[in-house]
């Protein structure tokens, strides 16, 4: 056994407790509980990852998916080496820092969970990424460093519904990851109005181009969140509050782009 080099994310499902409260009376939350989780049991979550990434064949670029079949994930792991350990309402996902392919590939998880449990669960999340020196085995070990300071930020720094990026970790997306990517149109993790490194659920939706036409979807499913919260804990406002004011923020600005073109 050996220490390695990781980027390690440790994220918290907030509003957990209160779906599990709603389950007993509400069979139908149960259901889409255990659905939702089922889709992150074992390796589901790291074979829809690379299933995203392009693989050149003889008939060009294809997805992994297609040209490796069910054997994705035993395929792809000795490339990327991702892995996702799911306990409870949180998620651990890790990969080899000296591989910015894949650290993107895990910036990309990240998406696809905060997107899934928002549209599935109005769940919101928090979370820390460290990077240090980590065992991480799919369905066993698991512990060092890396994951106690991602823990400690997401437990001391996220505050709000966002996942926080330690400053070793920025410097790391700036200098290597960002470069390793598809161009963005803007910095998917930047610092917030506190000066902290961070990412969020509206940046997901920035990030993810297919979300662009879902602005309404998007603000009904905000809409539905806020409402569940003021009546089942008002005390927790706050954290939608922080969300819908990013996402008025994009869509003004969105709006303002839009409208040279409307008059033209």
């Amino acid at each position: 056994m050996e220490y390695q080099n990781r980027l390690t994310c440790f994220i918290d499902l907030l509003g957990f407790k209160s779906a599990i409260d709603q389950s007993l009376e509400e069979p139908k939350i149960a259901e889409s509980l255990f659905e939702l989780f089922e889709q992150f049991r074992g390796a589901e979550l790291e074979k829809v990852v690379y299933g995203t990434v392009p693989y050149l064949s003889e008939n060009g670029l294809i997805s992994a998916a297609d040209h490796h079949g069910d054997q994705i994930v035993d395929v792809m792991d000795k490339h990327f080496d991702l892995v996702v350990t799911q306990f409870s309402d949180s998620f651990v996902i890790s990969a080899p820092a000296n591989n910015p392919a894949s650290c993107n590939l895990l910036f990309r998880a990240l998406r696809l969970i905060n997107v899934q449990f928002f549209f599935g669960l109005g769940m919101l999340m928090r979370g820390g990424v460290s990077v240090g020196k980590l065992v991480h085995k799919r369905g066993g070990a698991l512990f060092g460093p890396a994951m106690n300071e991602a823990y400690a930020i997401e437990s001391k720094a996220a505050i709000y519904p966002r996942v926080v990026v330690s400053d070793q970790v920025f410097d790391f997306y700036n200098k290597t990851l960002i470069l390793a990517a598809p161009a963005p149109e803007e910095p998917f993790i930047k610092r917030g109005f506190d000066g902290v490194p961070y990412f969020d659920l509206v940046s997901c939706f920035v990030d993810m181009h297919g979300f662009r036409g879902e602005r309404s979807k998007i603000s009904d499913q905000f809409k539905r969140v806020e409402e569940d919260i003021l009546k089942s804990s008002k005390a927790s406002h706050p954290k939608i509050a922080y969300l819908l004011h990013q996402w008025s923020l994009y869509e003004n600005r969105f709006t303002d782009e839009e409208e040279p073109k409307a008059m033209s």
